[in-house]
């Protein structure tokens, strides 16, 4: 939904920043709330914590599913690396299956080679 978030109004990211945009124009000292979950300055926190402080602050403006949209969207993004262990299997799978391509070629001239 969120890859057709034109086609699904709670899955627009940016429609759903215009309804808070709206929201908090009128209630800019709300906004001080998102600084006092946020004591260390990290300028993050986690996803229960977002959830509960938007629920509070808008109230029924923005349904779960927004909710949902907005955290997947400003979310970390985590680099996904490859252990050591896994390209070493990869690798071996690769060197085995080479070994049996050329079985055929070599099991064939074998027998030609048997007979004489």
């Amino acid at each position: 939904m969120e890859k057709e978030s034109s086609s699904f109004p709670v899955s627009n990211p940016t429609l759903i920043l215009e309804k808070l945009r709206q929201f908090f124009t009128n209630h800019s000292d709300d906004i001080a709330q998102f600084e006092q979950h946020d004591p260390q300055h990290k300028g993050y926190f986690g996803y229960e914590t977002f959830y509960y402080l938007m629920k509070n602050l808008v109230g029924n403006i923005l349904v779960d599913h927004e909710i949902i949209t907005l955290a997947r969207y400003y979310t970390q993004q985590s680099l996904k690396e490859h252990d050591i262990y896994s390209i070493v299997a990869v690798a071996q799978e690769h060197l085995r299956k080479l070994n049996y391509e050329h079985l055929l070629p070599l099991k064939e001239n074998l027998i030609t080679r048997d007979r004489k």
